[in-house]
């Protein structure tokens, strides 16, 4: 087939039209579903945070209909996908273009969408996108990428060959998605069993009750920040989802001698974040390491200390189970965008405390089990990427003139 085949541009046989800069005025809470590039995915539009506008007769023109195929020309570039009959009524927003194939042209609707999702529709943009903060591309440069273009029967039996060899692929990957599920749940669903059932009621205790020492840390403006500075500053970003992770630290500051041996960290300190997002609130860690260079923590954070028979990971541990999340989430308060948990709420947590032996051994338990969870979700995202880079191969090799 390959030295049959005719290529064109796209522009040959797709008319590209961009999309209008409606105003955030202009949103309303009904009326047309305004398609922007936050709702082009993928694949698929996202109906996350829907905007809405009412059409005029200057506007008329970008209302979308069910089939349009869509494509993003700001951020990612290149991400495709088609209007479906839910997403009506609807307009075409800036930074997105709709691809219309040209009457007469000789081009397949689902042979066109096929060839939007391959590598040679997107590497092109990608190559030619331009912009520091983030990649733009002109409507212009899509009507520039070449397009093999055989007969339509046979444009028509390529697409029957990929839509046959991707339900084999989309059932593959979600049977690894669904996998991929369980694994990540079984940690969790493990440690809520100990916690909510295997540790006696009467270990209770509160946080005030185990804690020798719990303390803010600085406030340092952005001024007062830099690489020139002595101290390494620890900001709520650096607590991950991991109660033995401390992620890189970026930001540095200066500090008297009064604050160095005040907020000064040291191995053993369990670090929990108060107030930011909802999503960060909550998370804790303990240090393990030796620092590199002495290093303090910031206003976001407080600095809990143990009495000595209490095991500071085991207390991470306890914060990542069911039972006691389900308290700190009802202990948080403010707004959508920032929450805190604050000291005196916290205070009054509850978690069992079994004896210090006890303690370590599930650790050590709950770090065996992460560890094995942790090598078959790699497994499992490995499969996924596989599935998705198979698919991605098949197009190439339909648009290669390769597919049999």
């Amino acid at each position: 087939m390959k030295d049959a085949v005719l290529e064109k541009r796209l522009g040959d046989v797709v008319d590209v039209q961009s999309g209008f800069a409606f105003k955030s005025s202009e949103y309303s809470d009904s009326g047309h579903f305004l398609i922007r590039i936050a709702n082009v995915q993928d694949g698929y539009l996202s109906l996350e945070k829907p905007k809405y506008v009412a059409l005029n007769a200057k506007t008329k023109r970008f209302e979308l209909r069910a089939g349009d195929i869509l494509t993003s020309l700001t951020g990612n570039v290149g991400r495709v996908a088609k209007v479906e009959p839910e997403h009506l009524p609807a307009a075409l927003n800036q930074r997105v273009a709709r691809l219309v194939p040209k009457p007469d042209a000789g081009i397949d609707a689902q042979y066109l969408l096929r060839f939007l999702h391959s590598s040679a529709f997107s590497g092109f943009l990608e190559e030619r996108a331009h912009g520091a903060a983030q990649a733009n591309v002109s409507p212009s440069v899509i009507g520039e990428i070449p397009i093999p273009l055989p007969p339509l029967e046979e444009q028509q039996r390529i697409v029957a060959v990929l839509d046959e060899a991707f339900e084999g692929l989309a059932r593959a990957r979600a049977h690894a998605e669904a996998n991929l599920q369980n694994a990540r749940e079984l940690f969790a669903a493990e440690l809520f069993q100990v916690f909510e059932n295997e540790l006696p009621a009467t270990s209770d205790k509160t946080f005030e009750e185990i804690t020798s020492e719990s303390l803010i840390g600085l406030v340092r403006s952005k001024k007062e920040q830099g690489l020139d500075r002595q101290y390494d500053y620890v900001k709520m970003q650096n607590i991950g989802n991991d109660d033995r992770y401390l992620g890189a630290v970026v930001d540095r500051v200066d500090c008297s001698p009064s604050e160095e041996a005040r907020f000064r960290l040291e191995r053993g300190d369990l670090l929990f974040n108060t107030r930011n997002s909802r999503e960060l609130v909550g998370k804790s860690c303990v240090i393990e390491q030796d620092f590199d260079r002495p290093t303090v923590f910031n206003n976001n954070i407080m600095r809990v200390r143990f009495f000595s028979e209490i095991y500071p990971r085991y207390v991470a541990l306890a914060f990542r189970s069911g039972p006691v999340k389900e308290q700190l989430e009802a202990m948080k308060s403010g707004t959508t965008s920032v929450v805190a948990i604050y000291h005196k709420s916290l205070k009054k947590l509850r978690l069992p405390v079994p004896e210090y032996a006890k303690q370590r051994t599930l650790v050590e338990r709950f770090d065996e089990l992460d560890g094995a969870v942790q090598r078959v979700i790699q497994s499992y995202e490995m499969q996924i990427k596989d599935i998705d880079d198979l698919r991605q191969s098949l197009l190439q090799k339909a648009f290669a003139g390769e597919l049999t």
